[in-house]
């Protein structure tokens, strides 16, 4: 090791999972591919990966330009639920939520064809989404003071458009 060099910490566990402190109520399944004599199936959702309970009502496929930011959002009355199975995506959320266990946690996610994700995100937990390129900056800590009531989602569901910007509301 060169001198004054430090060795990175242990990244994963042995079972080859991503150490990280997660985020109370965040549930991450890692879908895996099922290869065929004909081809790839991926299974994109069983009621057993959503620990809610409650019923999936709306189901709409979101494509990211290279390099495009989606951020931020933050639902007071529906639980949002991701599958990501294609490209490169970086997930990134920050909890909300004055009387949760993890409030001002941040929680950061890669997921896409190499690993599929299935994600369940909580009623007041913001997250973003960037579409993966070399040497992309992506969602950064300095963003987050910038949320919307310092950061608590409150009332209607919001909507915060490409690096913060107001992008209006939506129930």
């Amino acid at each position: 090791m060169l001198p004054g060099a430090k060795k990175d910490a242990q990244q994963v566990t042995p079972e080859w999972q991503k150490l990280q402190a997660g985020i109370d109520g965040v549930v991450v399944h890692e879908v895996r591919h099922v290869p065929r004599d004909h081809g790839v199936i991926t299974e994109l959702y069983r009621p057993a990966w959503d620990p809610t309970g409650l019923p999936v009502v709306h189901i709409y496929q979101s494509r990211l330009f290279p390099a495009a930011i989606g951020a931020w959002s933050c639902h007071a009355k529906t639980v949002d639920r991701l599958f990501i199975n294609q490209g490169h995506v970086k997930i990134v959320l920050f909890d909300g939520r004055e009387e949760s266990p993890t409030f001002g946690r941040v929680m950061e996610l890669h997921a896409g064809d190499v690993r599929p994700a299935f994600v369940v995100i909580p009623i007041g937990v913001w997250h973003g989404i960037s579409g993966g390129r070399p040497g992309l900056g992506g969602l950064w800590p300095s963003h987050w003071p910038g949320l919307p009531g310092g950061g608590r989602c409150a009332g209607r569901d919001r909507r915060f458009g490409h690096a913060g910007q107001d992008g209006g509301q939506r129930r």
